[in-house]
């Protein structure tokens, strides 16, 4: 299916919304997301920040323990001998 205004036979930018970006007329229904597609599209959107954000927050926390290691690491090593 194609997804263009019928009015100004450009793409539509968003099936969300129920007039076309371009000239402003209204769109067929058959042409916009239905409230279930929307809902499904949200709940992704929804897991896949979720998932991204416990990515950041493993890369900061292992970041952190790599910078903790290196402020506990000594300058220089232990002299032999003394």
């Amino acid at each position: 299916m194609s997804f263009v205004c019928p009015s100004c036979k450009r793409p539509i930018l968003n099936r969300r919304l129920k007039t076309c970006s371009y000239c402003g007329a209204a769109l067929p229904a058959e042409l916009l997301f239905t409230p279930d597609e929307i809902a499904r599209g949200d709940n992704e959107d929804n897991e896949q920040k979720a998932k991204a954000a416990a990515r950041r927050k493993a890369a900061d926390e292992a970041e952190e323990a790599k910078n903790k290691a290196a402020r506990h690491t000594p300058a220089l090593p232990p002299m032999a001998g003394f």
